[in-house]
């Protein structure tokens, strides 16, 4: 296993070449998961997330699962991405947090750990497991939905193999 610290200025230079030879990049690839926005922790072993799924955004990724902690004052979200093969162009994660009647509160757009891996460098069979933080904004844990979604390069939305745009994640779903 390997750890690396983001906040140290020589590691993120050079885990930040992309064009470079990195242990991110060198076969057999590691599975990846990110904690906070300064930490990586890269193992041989494959990742279990606590609230397994299989949910597939055909061509781009599959979603294993995710994990999801709470502070006082955010949610961590850890979702657990199995790449379908090398993305051509970044495709955009969207994070849907709604209030319980439905109504979006904000969108959390983003490429994953797009400085040091990303999807653009994935490779199939690698896990990648990116955290995302979501302020709670005066709400609690029980107020919120979570849902999360791909865009293609052009902003147009990734149906899943279930045909949603959207895959519902907090609450999970009942039986």
């Amino acid at each position: 296993a390997f750890v690396f610290d983001l906040s140290d200025s020589p590691t993120r230079r050079t885990l930040e070449d992309l064009n470079g030879d990195t242990i991110l990049t060198r076969r057999p690839r590691y599975h990846v998961r990110q904690f906070g926005e300064t930490g990586l922790l890269l193992t041989k072993e494959l990742p279990l997330p606590a609230v397994p799924l299989d949910v597939s955004f055909p061509a781009v990724v599959t979603l294993r699962g995710y994990d999801l902690d709470t502070t006082g004052t955010e949610l961590r979200l850890r979702p657990y991405w199995d790449p379908q093969g090398r993305a051509t162009r970044d495709p955009t994660r969207v994070l849907q947090v709604s209030d319980s009647t439905g109504q979006v509160l904000v969108e959390i757009e983003g490429v994953p750990l797009r400085t040091v891996l990303p999807p653009t460098r994935w490779e199939r069979g690698q896990i990648v497991a990116e955290q995302i933080s979501v302020p709670l904004q005066g709400h609690t844990p029980d107020q919120l939905r979570l849902a999360v979604g791909w865009r293609d390069g052009q902003g147009a939305a990734l149906p899943t193999d279930r045909g949603m745009a959207f895959t519902p994640l907090w609450p999970p779903p009942g039986p």
